[in-house]
């Protein structure tokens, strides 16, 4: 990883009713049959070559999930990962890994 390289999520975002920013879960507050997406940011722009996020469903480890690009840029990275549907009292804990060569 170079130096440098961060990862960016705020999962409730600026809480600004009408906008999703990129940093953030959408939607905020899932409930049972939502499809739940984890948007986050890596910066410099172009520091990361591949993300994942880790993640567990109702205390078991899932299989990770692949970050796809959304938009690159010079100053950040825009990722998504999307989790799919989740289930009515799910509790789902993430955290996202970056890597460089």
């Amino acid at each position: 990883m170079r130096p440098g390289l961060q990862i960016i999520h705020h999962p409730y975002g600026t809480d600004a009713p009408y906008f999703s920013g990129p940093d953030e879960r959408t939607p905020r507050d899932p409930v049972g049959g939502d499809m739940v997406g984890i948007g986050f940011l890596t910066q410099p722009g172009g520091a990361a070559d591949s993300v994942r996020l880790c993640w567990t469903r109702n205390g078991h480890p899932q299989a990770p999930i692949h970050g796809r690009p959304v938009a690159l840029g010079t100053d950040a990275d825009r990722w998504l990962c999307e989790l799919g549907v989740v289930d009515g009292g799910d509790t789902v804990e993430y955290w996202m890994v970056a890597t460089s060569d």
